[in-house]
């Protein structure tokens, strides 16, 4: 599949993934329309690459009105939109029962209602006006970032949990309804840990009854106090190579896991829920309506 001059939308390009992404398809000579609510971190690539290859913008994906206008613009300018990374989002740390209802919040409405946001807005362009779009065919390529989260659990990041298991859910809902005619790619990726922005994450004081060491949500707390870029296992600019190669691909995977950490993680979370339900499957056999 070629990919020279595909017309790319990131969002949270400002850092992390999204940053490593957005020049990763610089140096690939395709097209770059950098998204972030905050984009001073785009600064050094601005000053390296001229609006033809490289358009920075504003945007905040809870504001459907402010994606549609970024999608307009692009649509305007390159007369297509070939790849969307759905990347931008947010973390808030600590027990449920400490974190504020509005910050837990404002995390699920840019986790999950953002995401949707420029998931929907990626699917309208790619069906209703990319009559030029990948190699000349109508259509395009959706990449979520998703997470470990998405499958597996964590203490102390319930809401960042539940907002990617509800993203993965939608997603997923969403692939079923799609026209395959429509010639609309879809790949969720779920990273573990990397050395992004995630790891400088401050999370709140415990809650009074939460003072135990042993208890999770004190263990991840004091993994993101002290954590440090040096002890983080995965490097962004090698996972979003593996990313991208998602993008080339006729038939990609729906999910990609990415880290061995991940993947451990995954198949641990899996293994005790096959479990359960081998366990307990005897509970289905007399459930059925007497006749």
């Amino acid at each position: 599949m070629s990919t020279a001059g595909r017309v790319w939308i990131i969002t949270g390009a400002g850092s992390g993934f999204g940053k490593a992404m957005t020049e990763l398809v610089l140096s690939k000579g395709e097209i770059a329309v950098a998204t972030d609510i905050n984009i001073t971190g785009l600064d050094d690539l601005r000053k390296q690459h001229g609006e033809d290859k490289l358009l920075v913008r504003v945007m905040d994906v809870r504001n459907a009105e402010q994606v549609a206008s970024v999608f307009n613009e692009t649509f305007k300018k390159f007369g297509k939109i070939d790849v969307v990374h759905n990347n931008a989002g947010l973390v808030v740390a600590g027990e449920l029962e400490v974190i504020p209802l509005d910050a837990g919040r404002n995390q699920v409405e840019t986790n999950f209602w953002g995401t949707l946001n420029v998931t929907l807005e990626s699917i309208r362009t790619f069906r209703e006006r990319n009559p030029q779009g990948v190699n000349g065919k109508p259509g395009g390529f959706l990449l979520i970032t998703s997470s470990l989260c998405g499958v597996s659990v964590s203490p102390a990041l319930a809401y960042y949990v539940a907002a990617k298991h509800a993203t993965e859910g939608v997603t997923e809902s969403l692939i079923a309804e799609l026209d395959p005619e429509w010639n609309i790619k879809v790949a969720m990726v779920e990273p573990g840990m990397f050395r992004t922005s995630f790891n400088s994450i401050q999370p709140y004081p415990p809650h009074p009854a939460y003072k135990k060491k042993s208890l999770g949500a004190n263990i991840v707390r004091k993994l993101l106090t002290d954590m440090t870029l040096n002890v983080m296992p995965g490097d962004p600019v090698k996972a979003v190579q593996q990313m991208y190669k998602l993008t080339v691909m006729p038939d990609p995977p729906l999910r990609l896991a990415l880290g061995k950490d991940c993947v451990n993680a995954i198949r641990e979370q899996l293994t005790k829920m096959l479990d359960d339900v081998d366990k307990y499957e005897d509970w289905s056999d007399d459930l059925l309506v007497d006749n």
